[in-house]
């Protein structure tokens, strides 16, 4: 058929088990299937995508944010992150977007408030948001204007501070990768250096962040012992204390993987390891 319609490639969309099964024979016959293409139907590929996101984030706090905030029991937030229960995942997300983003906006205020920006942002800016507000339940046909015109203001009074914020929230370690660039290298190797020396990098790295200045040189090939001694320092924040030994060995080496499926990703079978080595 593609041929009569002097079409090179041959689009098949599938849904995931019968993809699997697809995807298995084009690996194992390349040359006898080399211009199909295959799909995965829209449904799945969502839930893929998912799953995804639970794999990257599961681990790194976003299943006991389910869990903890008690919207979502254990069982069910690990069918969730899976890809399984599309419906309550999506409304899981968007709710964790809208919590993240609202934390956002509010420390992105405060930090206009406390540098002196606010009185930078004319009203017209304020009245446009608000009327944005009411058309959006109040009046629908006219949202889409408005909602155009308040775009604009943003992109010129708002656009600017959001970029000096990101800077500033990122300034600590800017500031580092300009002063010890040449200990970058071991990191950048992450996938293929080896364990010792990937956690030895990640460890000079993450014990220079939480003393910049260098006071606990001695202590900083050993983040138990600088978690001792920040805390007795003057002026100290207990609320910054780097993790301890364990816990950080054990997010290096699960960086350490995601890096190495990252890189084989487009390999039909890559050699990664058993993820028990790899925390």
């Amino acid at each position: 058929m593609c041929k009569k319609a002097d079409q090179k490639f041959s689009v098949q969309t599938f849904d995931q088990q019968l993809y699997a099964i697809a995807q298995q024979i084009k690996w194992a016959n390349p040359l006898e299937f080399p211009d199909h293409i295959i799909r995965l139907g829209g449904f799945h590929a969502l839930s893929c995508f998912i799953a995804s996101v639970g794999k990257l984030w599961g681990d790194g706090g976003l299943t006991d944010l389910f869990v903890g905030s008690g919207v979502y029991a254990a069982g069910t937030v690990d069918q969730m992150l899976s890809g399984k229960q599309f419906n309550r995942s999506v409304r899981g997300l968007t709710l964790v977007y809208e919590a993240t983003m609202s934390l956002w906006l509010s420390s992105f205020f405060d930090w206009c408030g406390s540098n002196g920006h606010l009185g930078n942002i004319p009203d017209e800016f304020w009245d446009s948001l608000q009327t944005c507000y009411s058309s959006f339940s109040d009046d629908p046909p006219s949202f889409n204007l408005n909602i155009t015109k308040f775009g604009s203001l943003f992109e010129t009074y708002q656009s600017p501070l959001l970029e000096d914020f990101k800077n500033w929230g990122k300034k600590s370690v800017y500031k580092l990768l300009k002063t010890s660039s040449e200990d970058l290298s071991d990191l950048m190797q992450l996938a293929q250096s080896d364990l010792d020396v990937s956690i030895s990098a990640s460890r000079k790295r993450v014990a220079r962040l939480y003393d910049p200045k260098g006071k606990y040189k001695s202590c900083q090939n050993n983040l138990n012992k600088l978690r001792v001694r920040l805390p007795t320092s003057k002026n100290s924040d207990l609320v910054r204390l780097p993790p301890s030994e364990a816990s950080f060995k054990q997010h290096v080496l699960r960086a350490c993987i995601q890096v190495k499926l990252w890189m084989t990703s487009h390999e039909a079978k890559p050699h990664i390891g058993s993820p028990y080595d790899f925390g």
